[in-house]
C-alpha cells in the first residue's frame, strides 16, 4: 500500500526549467521515497506560478493546477485525491483513468472498498462505485479490518459489514475491535466477545479487557478482580489467578501475581522463564523484553533468555537492534542481534526519537560528535562540537567555528557548513549566511523563490 503523498515542493525561480512544467516524479522517487516500490499511475507536479495540479504518465493535465496542497492515497486500484486551495478542500476519486468530483465537505478512506463522507457530527459511507452504504446520520465511522466498519449513532455504537447491513446492531456504550478476535461490546459495565459476522462465542462476559495490539490470537480479561487470557473461542489459556496481564508485541504474556512480580509465558500460556521481575516492558523492535528487578535492568529474549543480565541501571533502544547501556561514565553499545558489544565506548550517545527512522546514532567521545552508520558500525571522518535532533528527523549540527549545517536520517550533510543561523520551517529552512539576510533553502540546499512561501 502507497503512503499519502505530501510534496510542498519549490524550485528556485532562476532554475533553466522554472518556466516549464515541473514534474516531480523523480523527485519523489529517489528524493522523498514515497511511491514505495509500487508506481503510480499519477504524478503531484508544479507549474511556474509555485500552483499544484496533477498529470498522468503521459504529462497529461487531470487535476487543473489550481491548488496549494495536495495528497494522494490508494483506495484499492483507485486513488483518492485531496487538494487544497486558500480557502477550502476539494475531493476527487481517480478511477478508470477517469476523475470523479467527490462532493462532500469531508471525505477519509476507511478502507479499500468504502470511504467516509459528511461533515463534523454527521457521516455516512459510499463505496468507489459511487453507490450509498450508509446514510450520513453517524456520529462516528472507523474501519474494522478489512471487511466491516464500527459506527456510532444516536443509539450507541455498532458494526456493519461493508454494504452496510448490520453485524451487530447500534446498542453498546462501546465496541472494540480484536483483530483476530472479532468484536468486544461493552454494555452495562460488562463486556461481551462476538464473532467477526456478529455471532455470540459464548455467554461469558468480563468486566475489563486487554486487546493486543500485535495480531495475536489471544486477550486479556478481568472478571471479579482476577485476570486471565482467554483464546478468540473465549477458551481461558491463563487461569482467573492474576492481579494484573499485559500481551506484549513480542509475542509473551506477563503476568502479575499477589506479590507484585511478573511471571513470563509464552502465548499457550507456558512459563518460559522460573525468573520472576518487578517491572516488564517491550522494547521497540517488538522482539525483546526489557525487564527490571530492584533498581537493576536487563533484557530478555523471546525465549526467556536474559542476553543482558540484569546490571545496568539505564538503557535505551537506538534502532537495527542497538540499545546503548548507559553506565557511570560511559555509554556502550549492545547487538541484540550478535549479543555482544561494540569495541567502542561512548561519552554519549544520540538516537532517533519515535516515529523517526534514522540509518545510524550520533556519538560522543572527547567532546566531539560523529555518526556513527549501522550498516558496518562506521564512524564518519566528520565531527561535530554540538548536535540537535530536530523533530522533522535531521539534525542540526555545529563546527569548531560556530559554522552550522544539517544531516539528514541517512548522517549525510544536506546543508553544508555554511551558514550562521538555521531554522526549520514547514519542511524547509530559513537559513542566515555571514552579511546576508535570511532566506530559504529546500532539503537539497537550493534557494527558494516561491510567491505563495
Amino acid at each position: 500500500m502507497l503512503p499519502i503523498i505530501r510534496l510542498n515542493v519549490f524550485l528556485n525561480k532562476n532554475s533553466r526549467i522554472y518556466h516549464r512544467l515541473i514534474i516531480l516524479h523523480l523527485f519523489c522517487l529517489s528524493s522523498l521515497g514515497v511511491l514505495g516500490q509500487n508506481e503510480s499511475p499519477l504524478t503531484i507536479a508544479l507549474n511556474k506560478d509555485c500552483r499544484f495540479g496533477v498529470v498522468n504518465k503521459d504529462s497529461e493535465e487531470i487535476l487543473p493546477f489550481n491548488y496549494t496542497k495536495i495528497e494522494t492515497i490508494p483506495i484499492g486500484n483507485d486513488y483518492l485525491i485531496t487538494a487544497k486551495d486558500k480557502t477550502k478542500f476539494s475531493y476527487y476519486l481517480y478511477q478508470n483513468q477517469k476523475l470523479i468530483p467527490l462532493n462532500y465537505p469531508e471525505v477519509e478512506k476507511l478502507n479499500d472498498r468504502t470511504l467516509k463522507v459528511g461533515d463534523i457530527g454527521e457521516y455516512g459511507a459510499i463505496n468507489t462505485a459511487g453507490k450509498g452504504i450508509l446514510l450520513m446520520n453517524y456520529y462516528h465511522i472507523e474501519p474494522a479490518g478489512t471487511t466491516a466498519m464500527i459506527t456510532q449513532n444516536a443509539n450507541g455504537y455498532g458494526v456493519v459489514d461493508l454494504d452496510g447491513q448490520p453485524i451487530l446492531t447500534n446498542q453498546y456504550e462501546q465496541l472494540n475491535y480484536w483483530t483476530m478476535g472479532g468484536f468486544w461490546a461493552y454494555k452495562n459495565g460488562l463486556y461481551q466477545l462476538f464473532g467477526a459476522e456478529g455471532q455470540t462465542i459464548n455467554d461469558a462476559i468480563y468486566d475489563a479487557i486487554k486487546i493486543p495490539k500485535a495480531d495475536f490470537s489471544v486477550c486479556g480479561v478481568r472478571k471479579e478482580g482476577k485476570w486471565a487470557v482467554i483464546t478468540a473461542n473465549n477458551e481461558v489459556v491463563v487461569a482467573f489467578d492474576y492481579q494484573g496481564v499485559q500481551i506484549l508485541n513480542a509475542g509473551i504474556i506477563a503476568v502479575q501475581d499477589a506479590a507484585a512480580k511478573w511471571q513470563l509465558m509464552d502465548l499457550k500460556g507456558t512459563k518460559i522463564t522460573d525468573q520472576l521481575f518487578d517491572a516488564v516492558k517491550p522494547l521497540a523492535d517488538n522482539r525483546h523484553l526489557l525487564v527490571r528487578l530492584g533498581a537493576k535492568k536487563g533484557i530478555i529474549n523471546q525465549e526467556g533468555k536474559l542476553i543482558l543480565p540484569l546490571n545496568t541501571v539505564d538503557i535505551e533502544y537506538l534502532g537495527n537492534n542497538w540499545v546503548a547501556i548507559k553506565r557511570e561514565k560511559e555509554v556502550r553499545i549492545f547487538d541484540l542481534e550478535q549479543q555482544q558489544f561494540l569495541n567502542d565506548s561512548f561519552d554519549a550517545v544520540h538516537g532517533a526519537k519515535r516515529g523517526q527512522d534514522w540509518e545510524g546514532v550520533l556519538v560522543q567521545q572527547a567532546r566531539q560528535w560523529k555518526w556513527l552508520a549501522f550498516k558496518m558500525a562506521t564512524l564518519s571522518t566528520h565531527s561535530y562540537v554540538n548536535v540537535s535532533p530536530m523533530p522533522s528527523g535531521e539534525i542540526l549540527v555545529e563546527g569548531k567555528d560556530r559554522e552550522l549545517g544539517v544531516l539528514n536520517s541517512k548522517g549525510t550533510l544536506i546543508l553544508p557548513m555554511v551558514y550562521q543561523a538555521i531554522s526549520p520551517e514547514n519542511g524547509f529552512f530559513k537559513v542566515k549566511k555571514e552579511g546576508t539576510d535570511w532566506f530559504f533553502v529546500n532539503k537539497q540546499n537550493t534557494i527558494i523563490n516561491c510567491p505563495l512561501f
